[in-house]
């Protein structure tokens, strides 16, 4: 009996997209480095402001997150249970909101009577249990389209924007675009090579 594949090649190439980013920042890569951060830091921004951090603090909070992040590179561990690099991220921004609302009880004149509670008591107990799928982690695969759009045709790059980011079918896109559905499905394979080929290591871990 052959064992059906229920894999996300889209899903699995921005794990190895990320994975390959962290190996080369842990190398001392800075512009592996900035990418990292270019294409998370709408992530952590979405996260803070989804727990209450007004925009000011969301952008303080996320640059903790990121030093956080810098510090504890050698530490993260892909092969563990849920172990991706963007759940990784989400529990040290987590961690870093627990800290902003623990520091505003130190300071009842800003904290506003038991409020802090009220946000702390919603969080999550456990890692496994803030890796959803909620609509800000399509954020990665945009920030990573938008840096590729140069360097894919641009009938391609639209294509897969509307399969993967629109979520439209097959079908969809293949009447939109004047295509054969089976065309369709030849430009998302090329497309999801071109962005392995971009990250030299996310080719080794697929």
């Amino acid at each position: 009996m052959i064992e059906e594949d229920n894999s996300d090649p889209i899903e699995e190439t921005m794990s190895s997209i990320a994975t390959s980013l962290l190996e080369r920042a842990c190398r001392q890569d800075e512009d592996s480095w900035r990418l990292l951060v270019e294409f998370h830091a709408p992530l952590v921004y979405s996260w803070c402001r989804m727990r209450g951090l007004d925009a000011e603090t969301a952008r303080d909070v996320g640059q903790e997150v990121f030093i956080a992040v810098s510090r504890n590179l050698q530490r993260f561990d892909r092969k563990s249970p849920g172990g991706t690099l963007r759940g990784w991220i989400r529990s040290i921004t987590e961690n870093k909101i627990r800290d902003h609302w623990s520091k505003m009880n130190a300071q009842p004149q800003a904290a506003g009577g038991s409020e802090w509670l009220d946000k702390i008591k919603d969080f999550p107990e456990s890692d496994e249990s803030i890796q959803g799928n909620d609509a800000t982690e399509k954020s990665f695969l945009v920030q990573v389209l938008n840096y590729a759009k140069e360097h894919i045709q641009p009938i391609h790059w639209t294509v897969f924007w509307q399969l993967a980011v629109e979520e439209k079918s097959a079908s969809e896109v293949a009447d939109l675009n004047g295509l054969e559905r089976a065309h369709v499905y030849v430009i998302k394979s090329r497309v999801l090579g071109q962005l392995r080929n971009m990250f030299p290591e996310a080719k080794e871990s697929m």
